[in-house]
């Protein structure tokens, strides 16, 4: 009998959210790597890449990694993608490579993987109640104030 780790189950629950959103979602799930997992997945959706210019397909790679008894998430464009327009985005540039955004949560409360997941992609839709421009940490101060000028909103999917 295999024993199904608390990973596996997290893994499980995100593959369960992409395939009922299969139609918005392509994702590929690397194979097992120890104490980490990595998730690519490209959404197809609109969101702004800047204050006029909207793309609808965003590359991500997602990595969990076990941390003693927690698990660390990060989600980040991949270095292919386009990159997002938004307050919850940090632009991460590095010599000699492309830039890429990095999702920074502004929920503490809920850590659910999957629910991390969800808001990450409503707010990448500019949905009004996924967007906190009073978050302690912004990714992008030009996107918030631009978001704070416009109230922008794009889909409610998901």
């Amino acid at each position: 009998m295999e024993l199904v780790t608390r990973m596996d189950r997290i893994v499980n629950e995100i593959k369960d959210f992409f395939n009922k959103n299969r139609d918005n979602i392509d994702f590929l799930i690397a194979p097992n790597s120890g104490k980490t997992r990595q998730i690519d997945f490209t959404l197809y959706i609109k969101s702004f890449v800047s204050k006029s210019e909207l793309a609808d397909t965003f590359h991500f790679e997602l990595k969990m990694e076990e941390i003693e008894k927690s698990i660390g998430l990060e989600i980040k464009t991949k270095r292919n993608s386009n990159i997002p327009f938004h307050p919850h985005f940090r632009i991460v540039s590095k010599p000699f490579s492309k830039p890429y955004a990095e999702w920074v949560d502004y929920h503490n409360k809920d850590r659910n993987e999957v629910s991390i997941l969800r808001r990450m992609i409503l707010s990448l839709q500019y949905n009004k109640g996924y967007i906190c421009p009073k978050a302690e940490y912004i990714g992008n101060k030009q996107a918030k104030i631009w978001y704070l000028e416009e109230q922008h909103s794009l889909s409610n999917k998901f």
